[in-house]
């Protein structure tokens, strides 16, 4: 019996070392970890070939909802790849004033080429940088529904960061922190993650400190 338990055990481990925990994005846990969300204008595109290709774009902001910025200033931002360069066609986009909105954050520990920049927040699915003409791909809400429109990912960076503002100010020494909420089998998220294992969706949590 012993031996035959051990057969098993050796016939199911590839299976077991196969399942894989996967876990997606909610757009409130996107809009947390950014450090700037704003609509953008891509003006100027860069290639620069580095550790990896890097993308430098300057991008006029239109619409600013987080972040050390205003309506009409022109910052750099940087994506990253490892097979190509410019994988979003932004060049495409700034010679067609294709807006998009965008998310970045500081870069801390990444590459030393863009230490201490803003680079897309997300990459490379969902590259953080979602055109306002397409439908939104590769989100979803806390409760894992799947994110089309681009006005509701608005609408909920807006809320995020308005619910973030209010509870900084009721508890000072208050976090938040992440959350992964486990998606329920015949949830959209679990439709377009599974492979294998659990599912989960990264979320935001309020801490109280006392």
């Amino acid at each position: 019996m012993r031996t035959l338990l051990i057969a098993m055990v050796a016939l199911l481990s590839p299976l077991v070392s196969s399942a894989e925990i996967m876990v997606g994005e909610s757009a409130e846990w996107l809009a947390h970890t950014s450090d700037l969300i704003a609509k953008a204008t891509p003006l100027e595109v860069r290639a620069i070939k580095g550790q990896v290709w890097f993308t430098q774009v300057r991008c006029r902001l239109e619409d600013v909802v987080k972040g050390p910025a205003t309506a009409g200033d022109v910052v750099t931002i940087y994506d990253y790849s490892f097979d190509k360069p410019d994988p979003l066609d932004l060049t495409g986009a700034a010679k067609k004033g294709r807006l998009f909105l965008l998310f970045a954050a500081v870069s801390k520990n990444r590459y030393s080429e863009i230490e201490g920049k803003f680079v897309l927040t997300l990459q490379p699915t969902p590259r953080s940088a979602f055109f306002l003409d397409e439908a939104v791909k590769n989100l979803y809400t806390p409760d894992s529904q799947r994110l089309t429109k681009i006005e509701d990912l608005l609408t909920r960076a807006r809320e995020q960061v308005r619910r973030e503002e209010e509870f900084q100010c009721a508890y000072p020494r208050g976090c938040v922190e992440e959350e992964r909420r486990e998606s329920p089998w015949d949830s959209p998220a679990y439709k377009d993650l599974y492979s294998g294992s659990s599912v989960y969706v990264f979320s935001p949590a309020y801490r109280n400190a006392k």
